[in-house]
């Protein structure tokens, strides 16, 4: 009954942020809040009804780890703060999986792995688009980014080309599973990279009206960041009030892809089917 409620209040919270996240470009703290409050005091009163405090001590194995993943995230802005109080979130739930899977690693592994893999595809999704309509400018940012990485390409793929002789020379199924997720992953990381960045340059740099900031957008000019102290993790709520009352109109952002419909599919995906590279990879092999 725990892993049902805990399962559901993920849900709605999910749907909700992936509703403000399209509207606004922005996952409310209320929603990430709420669904870290509702969850713990679940898990509190389950742990005394039952006297069972290895409930509250299995929470706690998944709340930090993931909250210190999160900061990390965080910090080198791989995603802003939303995403990572909605991820702080979720760890309650994701300690107690709907569903036991044969094949899996945990569950909070398991979520952050097809997060990464249903980001990369909504990611490579959205370039595609974006440079079917922006040919001559994605080739041109491309070849830029690509001019100091090719040794890190090569580097990859003879240790994507190690882990693929190894996976195969073993006999254990969910090692070698393991080995060909990991030696994908390295393979197209950096082709990824030069893929999104070179995207990035051309349709996600925007300026933008000043009153339509929000807390936690990326400032991309520099003398505005260093006249108003902002920080490189995103504008802060009266940051943004000093800058509506000065006398600047408008200011250049870099834009994000809403993140919460991800959350969502990657929590769903998980709760009803496990790992994903795994069970792919398991019909295949």
């Amino acid at each position: 009954m725990l892993e049902i409620l805990l399962s559901i209040y993920a849900i709605l919270a999910l749907l909700l942020a992936t509703i403000t996240d399209f509207k606004n470009r922005e996952i409310l703290d209320s929603i990430s809040f709420t669904l870290l409050a509702i969850s713990s005091i679940t898990v509190i009163i389950y742990s005394i009804i039952l006297k069972d405090f290895n409930i509250t001590l299995t929470t706690l194995k998944v709340f930090f780890p993931l909250l210190f993943l999160s900061l990390i995230l965080y910090f080198t802005r791989q995603w802003g703060g939303g995403d990572t109080k909605l991820l702080i979130a979720l760890s309650i739930p994701l300690a107690f999986p709907l569903i036991k899977f044969d094949l899996t690693l945990s569950s909070p592994i398991d979520f952050i792995t097809n997060l990464a893999v249903v980001g990369a595809l909504y990611g490579t999704f959205f370039a595609i688009i974006k440079t079917i309509r922006h040919p001559k400018e994605f080739i041109k940012n491309a070849k830029e980014l690509t001019k100091g990485k090719k040794p890190t390409i090569l580097i990859s793929i003879l240790i994507s080309l190690l882990l693929f002789i190894l996976g195969y020379l073993l006999k254990s199924q969910f090692t070698t599973a393991l080995l060909y997720a990991s030696a994908i992953f390295i393979l197209i990381t950096p082709m990824l990279f030069i893929i999104f960045k070179s995207v990035e340059k051309f349709s996600m740099i925007k300026t933008i009206p000043v009153n339509k900031l929000t807390p936690g957008d990326w400032i991309i000019d520099k003398n505005i960041k260093s006249k108003f102290k902002i920080s490189e993790l995103g504008i802060e709520p009266e940051q943004i009030l000093k800058l509506k009352k000065s006398k600047t109109k408008s200011i250049l952002i870099k834009e994000g892809l809403p993140f919460a419909p991800i959350f969502l599919l990657a929590y769903l995906i998980t709760i009803f089917n496990g790992n994903l590279v795994l069970n792919i990879l398991k019909l295949i092999f």
